[in-house]
């Protein structure tokens, strides 16, 4: 199959394009093959410069197209939540780009996806894939007293069933992989810390053959609906973000991290979560042939992004409130397409800059006082005596 074949229009002049929280930007829409790309000049031929805006055809969930008059709209409804609006010129140019939208949105096999494409100059193909090999994990823990052994065994197995009633759901796989991974993040420390959470994923979700392709096929729009889909990694995620909310400094990765893990869940460049099993990736060649997530935020450039500056090592057992009111809704997931998030952002910035111009000694007393002050109910009438 080319994608040519399913590609019925691939440019059309003149297109708006709407975003909520974004001025319109009006320019040429092309379909290369795995992109939506839309391009346009701003400021006219008098003031030259071209604003480029991509999207990833993989991360649309449904296609809703009207006709109201000669021309159209298509609205486009992400797997990331964003919603699109494409006003085009041209009822027969608008069935089209829905129709190529749409085909090329659901191809299925897995080689045809842009992974298998994806060349970026920064990072080689062999990087990030054998960072946490499941053999040597094994044989770590079956050599040696695993990250329970510091623990009486009675007491180790009373851990695990008090986090696993951290969770509510049907009895299944699923269910007991999602209790196992919150487990152990909740009772080791080294799995709070960003290769440590990383080494997490790939041995209870990727390595261990979640089925990332059938689970996350679709998202919170689409309009079918099919028997294996299900939001699991958004449960972990999203249970994760509870823990880092009720203990912002004990985990050394941010909600960045978070966020980036659920978009490329469901659409991605890379191809860390393709196919539902090893076995499958193993008869795709994926990592011969396609580039790693870990690689990639793992560059010194990026890494960064992903950490938080409050950070500070807890080697205790982190114990969260299930308690109703305790649990908040994820307002960076569910509404950061709708609700700027810029002045939280310039406050992250700012508490980054405080920590790398701070020497280590005073950046470690000022993270103690300010633990001690957000999480102690005295700490107003503290400071102000």
């Amino acid at each position: 199959m080319e994608f040519s074949e399913l590609i019925k229009t691939a440019t059309v002049e003149n297109v708006l394009l709407s975003c909520a929280g974004l001025p319109a930007v009006k320019g040429t829409l092309c379909i290369p093959s795995h992109h939506l790309l839309l391009s346009s000049c701003p400021g006219g031929d008098a003031q030259p410069g071209t604003l480029e805006l991509w999207l990833l055809i993989r991360n649309v969930d449904a296609v809703e197209k009207s006709l109201p008059s000669s021309s159209g709209t298509i609205t486009l409804r992400c797997k990331d939540l964003k919603v699109l609006q494409l006003e085009i010129p041209g009822m027969e140019e608008c069935l089209n780009i829905a129709s190529s939208i749409e085909a090329l949105s659901s191809v299925d096999s897995v080689m045809m996806m842009y992974p298998f494409f994806y060349r970026p100059e920064s990072l080689k193909l062999e990087e990030g894939w054998h960072l946490f090999p499941l053999q040597q994990y094994f044989q770590q823990i079956s050599s040696q007293p695993s990250w329970l052994g510091r623990h009486r065994p009675d007491a180790a197995l009373a851990r695990r069933e008090e986090a696993s009633a951290l969770v509510h759901g049907a009895e299944g796989t699923d269910t007991t992989l999602l209790v196992t991974a919150l487990a152990q993040l909740i009772l080791d420390p080294s799995c709070r810390t960003l290769t440590g959470f990383q080494g997490l994923l790939e041995r209870e979700w990727i390595q261990a053959g979640h089925p990332f392709h059938v689970r996350c096929a679709r998202s919170a729009y689409s309009h079918a609906r099919l028997k294996q889909e299900a939001p699991l990694f958004l449960l972990f995620l999203d249970c994760v973000w509870q823990l880092s909310r009720q203990f912002p400094f004990s985990l050394e990765f941010s909600e960045r991290l978070l966020l980036t893990l659920f978009d490329n869940a469901y659409a991605s460049a890379y191809g860390t979560f393709l196919c539902n099993n090893e076995k499958e990736r193993c008869l795709c060649k994926v990592k011969e042939n396609t580039h790693s997530l870990w690689a990639w935020l793992n560059q010194p450039g990026e890494k960064k992004k992903y950490l938080n500056p409050l950070y500070s090592p807890n080697t205790l057992v982190i114990w969260p409130s299930v308690e109703p009111q305790s649990i908040q809704l994820w307002q960076g997931l569910f509404f950061r397409w709708i609700r700027s998030s810029q002045y939280l952002d310039e406050a992250w910035a700012e508490i980054q800059q405080l920590v790398d111009t701070n020497e280590s000694p005073v950046k470690e007393s000022r993270g103690n006082r300010l633990s001690r002050t957000l999480s102690s109910p005295a700490a107003p009438m503290e400071n102000k005596s």
